[in-house]
């Protein structure tokens, strides 16, 4: 249990330097707040509109020579507010909240992919230094018999082939060896590109420890509070209030409109205070308000029939990583036990072919290969099951919480 909370540590700090460092997370941070200020926006176009203009007009040419108006300019003042719009401001308004819970769980969605992202990269890598450190037993395994073989076939050259069968083992063990090297190299590059220079400290490869696989029937019943499904559904209500809005920008529109003008007229008398209402009514405009309402309301349709397939896949990809949690979890315990009777079988060919002469050296050397075939194979297995884990946690939205907890216990 000690190593299992340690893991989750580990993998909680490389996902907060990741997150500090990503840019991609600080445009979607930018656009979120962007989508909040919207709101502030159109809620600022229900509170009286105050409009004030001056015009100087100190001289006028005319008949060749200048003159003087009596008034020498004109300040004016114009006030404005909507008072009944059929909902227009209030669609509008939903609209704009839609889209910044929309932006909001759009930038969620992107901290549970880098999360899994450095996560699954950190048990890929996992892996292959486990696999490197196997490999390089076996490779020293091979190199051990064939040297042990170089020194025979000084004093008895009839047993060459012997050696050259040793000798491409070998060739072969070292090949996986260089592979699982060059695997975690690959692995070790990417993750730098989130952690940068930042100290690491790599998960434990020992079989000791395990990582908790989530309930499944909390799991499941997660997955329509996930930041994916969350903005799908903003989406949709977002797309239905523009739908509204458009709908109500066709009707007549009725303002409260006030002016007033502060110079003097041409006769001194300055100009009254004109108090009224306005009705403005886009009676025709070629079909196009039609035309946005139908496309607001497609696009909502849209939304809502891509949450619906999301979630169909999303249930069926988690029931799908249950069940390779569960084949994989069985198959690291056989390849595991599997591996400690192989360590039997090659240590006793080796005793009976090196030193009782009842098994050939090729017997010796399908041995300690099934031997490492094994214990690859339980790696593997293990491994495989922890990356469905991670799998299941972030289909579910479960990944996040379950690191940020590892924190606050660090």
């Amino acid at each position: 249990m000690k190593k299992s909370i340690a893991v989750s540590r580990v993998f909680s700090r490389e996902v907060n330097i990741a997150i500090a460092r990503d840019y991609q997370l600080r445009q979607l941070y930018e656009q979120w707040q962007s989508a909040s200020d919207d709101i502030d926006d159109v809620k600022g176009e229900r509170w009286p509109q105050l409009h004030v203009s001056a015009v100087a007009m100190p001289v006028s040419e005319g008949n060749g020579r200048y003159k003087r108006y009596a008034n020498d300019g004109d300040f004016s003042a114009s006030l404005s507010m909507p008072v009944f719009d059929w909902g227009r401001l209030a669609s509008a308004i939903k609209n704009r909240e839609y889209r910044n819970v929309a932006a909001a769980q759009k930038y969620l969605s992107q901290l549970d992919e880098l999360a899994f992202d450095v996560t699954s990269t950190e048990v890929k890598l996992g892996k292959q230094r486990a696999i490197l450190q196997t490999a390089q037993v076996y490779s020293s395994r091979m190199e051990e018999l064939v040297t042990m073989l170089s020194r025979i076939v000084e004093t008895d050259a009839g047993r060459q082939s012997e050696l050259v069968q040793a000798q491409a083992r070998l060739l072969q063990a070292e090949e996986a060896r260089d592979d699982a090297a060059a695997e975690i190299e690959t692995l070790t590059v990417t993750l730098n590109q989130w952690l940068g220079d930042a100290p690491r400290h790599p998960i434990p490869i020992d079989s000791l420890w395990d990582m908790q696989m989530p309930d499944a029937n909390s799991a499941l019943s997660n997955l329509q509070a996930t930041p994916m499904m969350r903005e799908a559904q903003a989406q949709y209500q977002a797309w239905l209030a523009s739908a509204k809005e458009e709908k109500a920008k066709q009707l007549p529109q009725l303002d409260l409109v006030a002016n007033k003008g502060f110079a003097a007229a041409n006769y001194g008398e300055e100009s009254d205070l004109q108090v009224g209402f306005s009705i403005s009514w886009d009676i025709f405009s070629g079909f196009s308000g039609m035309a946005k309402v139908s496309s607001a309301v497609h696009s909502a349709e849209a939304y809502k029939q891509a949450r619906e397939d999301l979630l169909r896949r999303t249930e069926y990809r988690v029931k799908t990583q249950y069940r390779e949690v569960e084949k994989y979890s069985k198959r690291a315990t056989a390849y595991a036990n599997l591996a400690v009777e192989s360590d039997k079988i090659r240590w006793m060919f080796f005793q009976q072919w090196y030193h009782l002469g009842k098994r050939s050296l090729l017997d010796v050397l399908i041995a300690e290969t099934d031997h490492y075939n094994n214990q690859v194979n339980a790696i593997s297995s293990r491994f495989d099951a922890w990356y469905n884990i991670l799998s299941i946690r972030k289909d579910a939205g479960l990944l996040l919480p379950w690191l940020d907890e590892a924190g606050k216990a660090s």
